[in-house]
């Protein structure tokens, strides 16, 4: 039994061992599916091929998959619920050659929006303005050719407070792909809905009403589990992502725009308090809804970024310009929630993307006009400026690092969003 890359013959890989069962109408086999040993993400044929060398195959009857936990492309905002902003697998065009494919408008402005992509589709939300309107709604346009294929509204209560809401993209397994994004409820599409409006799968909501709805929550879903806080919420929803049922309602201290991580079976939730004046970092066990530690810094959070977490390390930016490396687990001094070290932008303006992560380097712009995109080096107990890019603009979306064919090293996407358009600028590492 082999498994043949559909686009690249060439990649083959064999079964470790095969074992014929059920009265020689079965074979069960196992193939290693680790990159290290060839094994590349995408579909392949399945060839059986007798003694004799006659063979049967079923095309494109196997896909490699990356793990759902590591979603492919940008599926979560920033890739992934760990938000480290690093593209899993390689498959951006080739800065040097890159062409308009398509030019897709819709009727009102995209400010604050990161898109998310998955399965040839680009889903994105779009306002008439800085705050949330009857307008609101969120969008999937093909990837191919920029047809708009579906939109829906997710804020008919005309909930008037800032707009920036997270979405993602999930699959199941179960034949049915789901959006799911944060409006005046927290909405699930069928992410292979039609026209205008379609019914959601599910909703769910119970925050009270001066909370201020889900519109500035940077939802993500990690492990087959939605987990959000409101805008003002003082409380971490933890639910079923194909049924939207309540898993957990976690009490926490940080409220406001900031938004919620996921890693290592731990929830990271990020918010400021306007009755202390603190910003807190709170770490959450997401399988008992319990909370593990909590962290205070005298900064108040980024709007609307989730903290980065990696390397038994979590990082957040916040609105004063500063980047903040906290522990996640013990490292030699340190203890889970101790603050490690701070770097501090020389403009000081609001970091409201968050940061991206690549070894240990991160990646980060600044709103405001003429900021450059910022690369510093967590160095263990410190960190310090690594370059600063010849490009400015000013940077209100998440920064995401890939690769491409002519910059194997890498290439920071940025989005820049303040004339009401999103515009993305590859920046070579």
């Amino acid at each position: 039994v082999t498994l043949i890359k559909s686009d690249d013959p060439g990649v083959v890989l064999e079964a470790a061992n095969e074992v014929v069962s059920g009265g020689g109408t079965e074979i069960t086999c196992d193939f290693d599916l680790n990159s290290s040993a060839g094994a590349e993400l995408g579909k392949y044929h399945v060839r059986v091929t007798n003694p004799s060398s006659l063979y049967g195959q079923l095309n494109e009857g196997f896909e490699i998959k990356p793990p759902a936990t590591d979603p492919y492309w940008w599926e979560c905002i920033m890739y992934n619920s760990s938000r480290t902003g690093r593209n899993p697998i390689a498959t951006t065009p080739d800065p040097t050659s890159l062409t308009l494919a398509f030019a897709s408008s819709v009727a009102v402005g995209m400010k604050f929006c990161t898109p998310v992509v998955a399965e040839n589709k680009i889903f994105f939300t779009a306002n008439s303005g800085f705050y949330a309107s009857t307008g609101s709604r969120v969008y999937c346009h093909s990837l191919e050719t920029g047809a708009q294929i579906w939109n829906a509204q997710i804020n008919p209560s005309n909930a008037y407070i800032r707009f920036m809401p997270g979405f993602a993209f999930y699959d199941a397994g179960d034949g049915t792909e789901r959006l799911i994004v944060g409006g005046d409820q927290i909405y699930c599409f069928d992410a292979n809905s039609t026209g205008t409006n379609p019914t959601p799968l599910w909703t769910y909501d119970d925050l009270d009403p001066t909370d201020q709805n889900w519109l500035g929550t940077q939802l993500t879903v990690y492990d087959g589990k939605v987990l959000a806080k409101g805008r003002s919420s003082t409380a971490l929803y933890i639910l079923d992502a194909k049924t939207g049922s309540l898993i957990h309602k976690v009490p926490i201290q940080g409220g406001f725009e900031s938004g919620v991580s996921g890693k290592d079976g731990k929830a990271y939730t990020l918010g400021y308090s306007y009755a202390t004046y603190l910003t807190y970092l709170e770490c959450i066990d997401i399988e008992t809804g319990t909370i593990d530690w909590t962290a205070t810094n005298t900064y108040s959070s980024s709007h609307w970024s989730g903290p980065c977490v990696g390397d038994g390390r979590i990082y957040f930016s916040c609105y004063q310009g500063r980047v903040f490396c906290y522990a996640t687990e013990a490292q030699g001094s340190y203890s889970p929630g101790d603050l490690i070290w701070y770097y501090q932008t020389a403009q000081g303006n609001p970091l409201n993307g968050g940061v991206a992560k690549l070894g240990d380097d991160l990646y980060f712009g600044a709103a405001f006009t003429g900021n450059p995109i910022y690369c510093i080096t967590d160095n263990g107990d410190s960190a310090s400026l690594k370059w600063t890019s010849s490009v400015t603009g000013y940077w209100d979306g998440h920064t995401v690092v890939t690769t491409t064919p002519s910059y194997p090293d890498g290439v920071v996407i940025a989005a820049e969003t303040n004339s009401g358009i999103l515009y993305l600028s590859l920046i070579h590492i």
